[in-house]
């Protein structure tokens, strides 16, 4: 039972130091030393995935006939074509803008977001290993302390057992010597008499 009480205790001592190195008395906005080598250590580790440039866009999707080349004899049809191109040149222009930022600052973001979410991943898969490990060491010290204090009790019942037949054994051996002594002396006062 103690040493229940011993495991409870480290697990909170632990807990309480976990908890006291993740709180702070205040933040100064500064990153203190080790985030800034961690940060620098990811920097260099996002810098090395990409020995090559990623290739270039094709921005021959984005380009507009020459108005110059429209038949201009019904000026409906050339304002017409005039308003699809600018939409068009809008919208193009408004993919061609994304996808450059996508190209410039997605394709890292998304490979560290993937290795950060798989590192995260097996590292709860490791903790919640460990923790199942600890949770099946503890239900087999459960059990050993119950197999011990069982055995006990079944002891102290037999103990019982055996104590309580021998006061039984007791009883009838004073009720006998009882009764033959008192036979004795009915037999000494009919000799008397």
């Amino acid at each position: 039972m103690s040493n229940n009480q011993n495991q409870s205790r480290s697990l909170v001592s632990q807990l309480d130091q976990n908890f006291a190195l993740d709180s702070l008395a205040y933040h100064d906005g500064l990153p203190p030393k080790d985030q800034k080598q961690l940060a620098n250590k990811m920097v260099d580790d996002e810098l090395k995935r990409f020995p090559k440039a990623i290739d270039a866009i094709d921005e021959s999707r984005f380009s507009v006939p020459d108005l110059e080349q429209l038949d201009t004899r019904d000026p409906n049809e050339a304002l017409k074509a005039l308003e699809l191109f600018e939409a068009q040149l809008m919208f193009m222009d408004f993919r061609k803008h994304h996808l450059q930022l996508a190209q410039k600052y997605g394709a890292g973001a998304l490979r560290q977001s993937s290795s950060t979410m798989k590192h995260v991943s097996e590292e709860i898969g490791r903790k919640a290993t460990e923790l199942k490990k600890e949770t099946f060491e503890i239900h087999r010290e459960r059990k050993r302390e119950h197999a011990l204090l069982g055995k006990q009790i079944k002891e102290l019942e037999e103990a019982w057992n055996e104590d309580s037949q021998r006061v039984n054994q007791l009883r009838e051996a004073i009720a006998a010597k009882r009764a033959q002594i008192e036979a004795s002396l009915k037999n000494i006062e009919n000799i008397e008499s």
